[in-house]
């Protein structure tokens, strides 16, 4: 009997590996895009984050110059990824993408799901099918320098 229930355990094992690949792959996979927008070629700054992943540090120089990075929903579906953004004495930190953001906001653009962020001397919008949506702004100004962002903990 031994042997019988082991190798059912083994089924079942690669059955919810084999279902936990499907949900991943179809239809699961996002991107994000930040696309630099603001006056005269100045500097974006900034930092990303999930719970799991640190991007890193990032530069945009040109205005139109992106961004961007692919990831898979976790099985849960509460993935979330956050930036802090630096312009001259301007910070904002938001979340570019969670479960809430995909739903309303980052739908099938050609074939993929992406989430468009445009930073502007306005603010942050993201990209719908009528166009660019503003959802934050850069709220008050800061005299703060851009410095990195400690790793999060796990």
């Amino acid at each position: 009997m031994r042997g019988c229930e082991m190798n059912k355990l083994f089924i079942m094992l690669v059955f919810l590996f084999n279902l936990l690949q499907t949900l991943q792959v179809n239809g699961q996979e996002y991107r994000v895009t930040i696309r630099h927008w603001l006056p005269k070629n100045d500097t974006l700054t900034f930092r990303c984050q999930s719970k799991d992943d640190d991007l890193g540090n990032h530069t945009l120089n040109t205005i139109g110059t992106e961004y961007h990075w692919d990831f898979g929903l976790n099985i849960w579906g509460t993935t979330l990824f956050f930036c802090h953004f630096y312009w001259g004495t301007k910070q904002n930190v938001f979340d570019v993408f969670n479960s809430d953001i995909a739903v309303h906001y980052c739908g099938d653009t050609y074939s993929r799901n992406e989430c468009l962020w445009q930073v502007s001397e306005d603010g942050f919008s993201i990209l719908e099918f009528e166009g660019f949506t503003m959802l934050h702004d850069w709220g008050a100004s800061h005299s703060l320098p851009f410095k990195p962002l400690p790793k999060l903990r796990e």
